[in-house]
């Protein structure tokens, strides 16, 4: 596990790279994908998008950073256009505008979780 390591200072084990984790809960809970590593997502974090969806996605992440715009944007694959259903966040940390994407955002749970094992 590339998270976690032991402290040379005490000879203790440590987590570490939590900046992605996301609350579980029946109530008010988090979306996961906000930052992500696709290596590790499950299916449901993925979305299909059509020519009309795509066009709205890249709205949405028009005017970020080129590096976030290259990891965010639209993979092509038999003419079909593929996506994480990632979002971005505003300055205090809550989802931005997720009413502009082309899909349903995903709820934090703990089947997103096993993925990551």
């Amino acid at each position: 596990m590339l998270n976690v390591v032991r402290l040379s200072l005490d000879n203790r084990l440590r987590l570490i790279d939590l900046d992605a984790a996301a609350k579980v809960s029946r109530h008010d809970g988090d979306y996961v994908c906000a930052k992500f590593s696709s290596a590790i997502l499950p299916p449901e974090c993925f979305a299909k998008l059509n020519a009309d969806q795509v066009t709205k996605f890249e709205a949405y992440f028009e005017g970020v950073d080129t590096e976030l715009r290259e990891k965010v944007a639209p993979k092509t694959k038999h003419g079909a256009s593929y996506v994480v259903k990632t979002f971005s966040l505003t300055e205090d940390g809550a989802p931005k505008r997720i009413d502009s994407l082309p899909y349903e955002p995903v709820e934090a749970s703990v089947a997103v979780d096993y993925w990551s094992l």
